[in-house]
């Protein structure tokens, strides 16, 4: 009898409804047969058609089980279950098998006998396919053993692929590179030294990349001995490639790490190649007028690292070179106190390594660059002595810690009034009136005291709690008050880019009014409180997450509304300032209240009474006569504006104005016209500008860093008016005007023109251009124009 054969005299016996013992049986003889594609084909089909959907879930036999998964996890079985499970993703049973066949020993066999040909099958069925089936499932299912098989899908996946066998050290490492948990390699001295061994036999720069990417705004002074410790086992040799990686990575610690072990490899040249490309990009003047301060600055970081770990004979060699010449003179001669300032430094570190004396010898300028060398942070030295084990502190300083005190629980009654023992088509007065009484159920949620709190209402599941409706209702009050109570606290900065991401991701199931304005309002209180944290997320989020347009908008928002508040600003129509009764500590810590009671004992009050009667004295103490002048100043004393947050817009704002030009000027070097979205790029466009512009005014007049700022958006500015002289848009226009309406407030007209006389120039032609050949329709924005023209005309007389 041929296999086919056996295989179809068993399928029989599986359709007949066979006992456990018969079961067991024909599975045994199913998994000894001798299998290829086409009779593993008629297994899979068979059992999927006519066992599982009876018996996995319902029958409790752990030796059918293990039958069942073993006869399924192969490429063909798993191909099979998702084809299922994408008819029906809620077919519970099908998903659990496949859960089981990722658990299982056996799936290790996936990686077994690979060839080109079926290599791609089996590499988008683990990286993606498995993954997505069971994501989709759980969803639908809500089931907590899927849950757990999916939150760890990549470390199943990893540890099998530690413990296979496969030949073919390419397919490996595409394998490795997509399921990789990177921080095992940092956290796991077993996995370190498998990964370290694997990499030797093929040296691959992906899963280098990999790592450092891992690193990136981990590496602190406290840890980078630890991390260089490690990384340092690879022996990596391509530090060409992995260098210009670092260097495009944006990272100071990750460069730090990175070059410091490339020159204790002895690739001194590498460096020295490395520093005379970014020293040519730093001098160049065209870098150095159209690239973006932060931009410039992290260079100005890169290239101190690079100095200091290239050795003398290079130093020397350069400060020769007529490149590093021409690079600080161009420096020395630009607009700019910070770019000129970028420039010291490099040349103080080239003159100190050569003579041990800085090159600008003036006690202002040096506490600057020192200040701004501390900032890089701690330089490993040559030849350190290798940590024996450096796992304890790399786990430490992955631990973020927040104590939380006790706290006294409060009650808030939502009340929701519903009829019972309700009949349809019934008299009532044919039945007592006790049967058709109104009773009102109260349901009670705790407020809120603590974030973690908070957060676990804003993630309530209708389907699971019965409280969800009560907890998202109270949510949704009190969220932006209560999150304003924890302003820059430890524990507003633990939780503030997951109140962020659940902000602008929860679903209003209930549909609760103004949705929209509670979202930007909370997200307001999170990135006011949290400054940092808050703004880190939100930009990561804007750029690389998958969000819709209206979100990126929302994100917009906030940041422009967010540093408005911050620099003093008051806009009424923000909700969440209000303090809300009952909210928030209701009495002061145990000592302080009994000192405030003590200022009402007896032992006090005669020296309360000795108090009035001074003040009495004083205002019995008058001055009379007539006043003939007031003073004009008196009326701006007078006057409700809250005094500007100096510390704020000069060291917090400019560097998010910074960093949404820079990263707007990469996107427009790409595209040549910004952001490119569709039929809505002109209105994510339009509103980037107005956030620019938003940024811009909060630090007008006062801000330290106003004339970058105003460099940085005027470069912008002109990009985008040649973008409307070959394209006009309404809305982007109207921006731009918006944008140069802001730069015309800045008080000094001798400094607009002494500055930027040639960019207003340039900008003056441009808008004479588009007024003129017609292209404005609207009468408003006409006249807008109009006024920005002759602001620039009054301005350069």
């Amino acid at each position: 009898m041929s296999d086919v054969e056996k295989v179809e005299r068993l399928r029989e016996k599986l359709e007949g409804q066979p006992s456990i013992e018969e079961l067991r049986s024909v599975l045994d003889q199913l998994t000894n047969l001798r299998k290829n594609d086409l009779i593993t084909l008629e297994i899979v089909s068979t059992l999927i058609n006519y066992t599982i959907r009876e018996i996995y879930t319902s029958l409790n036999d752990n030796q059918v089980h293990l039958q069942l998964v073993g006869l399924l996890t192969n490429r063909i079985g798993i191909s099979q279950l998702l084809l299922k499970l994408k008819a029906d993703p809620s077919e519970l049973c099908y998903a659990k098998i496949l859960a089981d066949t990722v658990i299982s020993k056996d799936f290790q066999g996936l990686f077994s006998n690979l060839t080109r040909l079926n290599f791609k099958e089996v590499k988008a069925l683990v990286n993606h396919k498995i993954l997505e089936a069971l994501n989709q499932s759980y969803i639908e299912t809500k089931d907590d053993a899927l849950d757990q098989v999916t939150r760890n899908y990549r470390n199943i996946v990893f540890k099998h692929l530690i413990d296979a066998e496969i030949e073919n050290t390419d397919f490996y490492w595409q394998f490795m590179n997509a399921c990789l948990p990177v921080n095992l390699f940092f956290e796991n001295e077993r996995y370190n030294k498998l990964l370290t061994t694997r990499y030797h036999k093929l040296k691959d720069i992906t899963f280098i990349k990999k790592l450092v990417s891992y690193l990136k705004g981990r590496i602190t002074d406290e840890n980078i001995k630890a991390y260089a410790t490690l990384v340092s086992l690879l022996a990596i040799n391509e530090w060409d490639a992995v260098i210009n990686f670092v260097l495009n990575l944006h990272d100071v610690g990750c460069a730090k790490l990175i070059i410091y072990l490339a020159s204790e490899q002895g690739s001194s040249k590498t460096i020295n190649r490395h520093l005379i490309r970014a020293l040519t990009t730093f001098g160049s003047k065209q870098y150095i007028m159209q690239t973006s301060t932060i931009t410039q600055e992290f260079s100005t970081r890169c290239i101190v690292i690079l100095i200091h770990y290239s050795n003398d004979d290079s130093i020397s060699a350069l400060s020769r070179d007529s490149l590093f010449l021409e690079a600080m003179t161009n420096r020395l001669e630009s607009n700019g106190e910070k770019l000129r300032f970028f420039g010291m430094i490099i040349g103080d570190l080239v003159h100190e390594r050569l003579d041990g004396k800085p090159l600008f010898d003036i006690v202002e300028h040096i506490k600057k660059k020192t200040s701004f060398i501390t900032e890089i942070g701690l330089f490993l030295k040559h030849h350190d002595e290798v940590m024996k084990n450096p796992y304890p502190i790399i786990k430490s300083s992955t631990l973020a810690n927040i104590s939380h005190g006790d706290y006294e629980e409060k009650n808030v009654m939502l009340t929701s009034d519903k009829l019972t023992n309700s009949r349809v088509d019934s008299d009532p007065e044919d039945s007592d009136d006790e049967e058709y009484v109104t009773t009102s159920i109260k349901k009670t949620v705790p407020t809120p005291v603590y974030l973690k709190e908070l957060i676990s209402y804003l993630e309530s599941d209708r389907q699971k709690d019965q409280l969800c409706y009560e907890k998202h209702q109270l949510a949704f009050s009190i969220l932006p008050n209560l999150v304003r109570t924890k302003h820059q606290s430890q524990e507003l900065k633990f939780y503030s880019k997951q109140l962020l991401e659940l902000i602008m991701n929860w679903d209003n199931i209930y549909g609760f009014e103004n949705f929209e304005s509670w979202q930007l309002s909370s997200m307001i209180s999170v990135t006011v409180g949290e400054f940092d944290s808050s703004i880190e997320y939100l930009v990561t989020a804007f750029f690389s997450g998958d969000l819709s347009l209206s979100k990126r908008v929302m994100i917009l928002s906030c940041l422009g509304l967010s540093c408005r508040e911050l620099s003093g600003f008051d806009d009424n129509f923000v909700s969440g300032k209000n303090t809300i009764e009952n909210l928030g500590p209701q009495k002061l810590p145990e000592h302080l209240h009994q000192q405030f009671l003590a200022y009402e004992s007896e032992e006090n009050q005669a020296q309360l009474k000795q108090l009035e009667t001074m003040i009495q004295a004083v205002e019995e103490f008058k001055m009379s006569g007539t006043v003939i002048r007031r003073s004009s100043k008196l009326n701006k004393i007078e006057s409700k504006t809250k005094t500007k947050d100096t510390k704020f817009i000069n060291k917090k704002l400019p560097k998010l104005f910074y960093m949404l030009i820079s990263v707007f000027q990469t996107i427009h070097s790409k595209t040549s016209s910004g952001f490119q979205i569709g039929h809505f790029s002109s209105i994510l466009n339009s509103q980037y500008l107005r956030t620019l512009s938003i940024i811009l005014n909060c630090g007008i007049p006062s801000s330290t860093e106003l004339v970058e700022m105003v460099s940085e958006l005027l470069i912008i500015v002109i990009d985008q008016l040649r973008v409307q002289c070959l394209k006009f848009e309404n809305d982007i226009f109207e921006s731009i005007l918006i944008c140069l309406k802001t730069v015309f407030q800045v008080d000094s007209k001798s400094l607009l023109k002494h500055s930027f006389g040639q960019e207003l120039i340039t900008i003056n032609e441009s808008l004479m251009y588009i007024y003129s050949s017609g292209l404005i329709i609207d009468a408003s924005v006409q006249n807008n124009c109009a006024f920005i023209v002759n602001k620039i005309e009054e301005c350069l007389r």
